[in-house]
């Protein structure tokens, strides 16, 4: 990912804390197509099932990001029509926005990791405790 879309999602990411949970630790997650956000997901304390094995039991950005995908109108002329035939093209940034804004490490959890890996996405990036990102 080059620097400028880096900062591009700092800044937005900022601004989704700020309007979304000001003075509180977020967590947002952006699902990437071409270099264009296509689905972006937020840590929500809405309850999944209640008898998720989930120790948290509740929605984490990285699942939200991928429920909220829809899929770009230009991929489905291809017959591309659900996560799996796009997630080899999609790069999932996962980022953690400090109370202060900055940024802190957001390395998925092992559930959202194993997630993301059997969907299969091209790349994986999350935000590092140096404030930059990091290769998961």
């Amino acid at each position: 990912m080059n620097i400028n879309l880096e900062k591009k999602l700092i800044r937005l990411a900022k601004r989704i804390q700020l309007s979304y949970k000001p003075n509180k630790v977020i967590h947002i997650t952006f699902l990437l197509y071409r270099n264009k956000i296509i689905s972006t997901g937020i840590n929500d304390k809405r309850k999944t099932h209640p008898s998720s094995s989930h120790p948290y039991k509740s929605i984490h950005s990285e699942v939200d990001a991928i429920l909220k995908l829809e899929i770009p109108s230009e991929c489905k002329k291809y017959h591309i029509t659900n996560i799996a035939s796009i997630a080899q093209k999609v790069t999932l940034v996962n980022m953690r926005i400090m109370s202060d804004g900055t940024i802190g490490l957001s390395k998925p959890c092992k559930h959202c990791s194993r997630l993301i890996e059997q969907i299969g996405f091209k790349e994986v990036l999350y935000t590092n405790i140096d404030g930059g990102f990091s290769n998961g």
